[in-house]
């Protein structure tokens, strides 16, 4: 599930409602801390019928911001209905909902200094703290014997590096395609 991240929690009671998510059935949320996804990060660490693991990452192309990665997968048939949220809890993630979109319209009109998004995401963490609920720091798949193949997913580093090698590749070959 990558879109609109307030909006999560409706399109996962969506499927669960249609039956199209069994036993075993899994889900990944990208961008849950960044700008955000309240409800549904409530709800997968909640959710007697899922066993859900958050993961803490840098943002792509943006290091210095953390981000969230939300991996669910259902140890029993899901009935559609959301776990009981507490009202102290409907609160606080009803606000958190409201500062994120607000922080997403900030950023569709280029109002926002990356600063605002390291803050703003260290601010969510900590909100979702004081709910229990915690990330588990992202370190990487393990290095295999060899080294990964070369279409294995990379990080932002090697991205980059394959990005300006290819760029001085492309460069270097129309340069000898104009040469005499």
């Amino acid at each position: 599930m990558d879109q609109k991240g307030t909006a999560f929690h409706e399109d996962l009671q969506q499927l669960e409602l249609l039956g199209v998510l069994g036993v075993e059935g899994q889900v990944l949320a990208d961008n849950c801390l960044k700008p955000g996804a309240p409800f549904f990060v409530w709800r997968a660490a909640t959710s007697l019928v899922l066993n859900t693991t958050i993961w803490a990452m840098p943002e792509f192309a943006s290091e210095e911001i953390e981000d969230w990665m939300v991996v669910c997968r259902y140890t029993a048939r899901p009935d559609g209905l959301p776990p009981e949220c507490p009202p102290h809890v409907h609160r606080l993630l009803s606000q958190l909902v409201w500062e994120t979109d607000n922080m997403r319209t900030g950023a569709e009109r280029g109002a926002l200094h990356v600063d605002d998004w390291v803050a703003f995401s260290q601010y969510v963490l900590r909100c979702f703290a004081r709910l229990g609920v915690e990330a588990r720091p992202w370190t990487g798949l393990p290095e295999p014997p060899g080294g990964h193949p070369w279409d294995m997913p990379l990080d932002n580093a090697r991205l980059a590096e394959r990005y300006e090698a290819a760029l001085q590749h492309e460069g270097g070959e129309e340069e000898e395609e104009e040469a005499p």
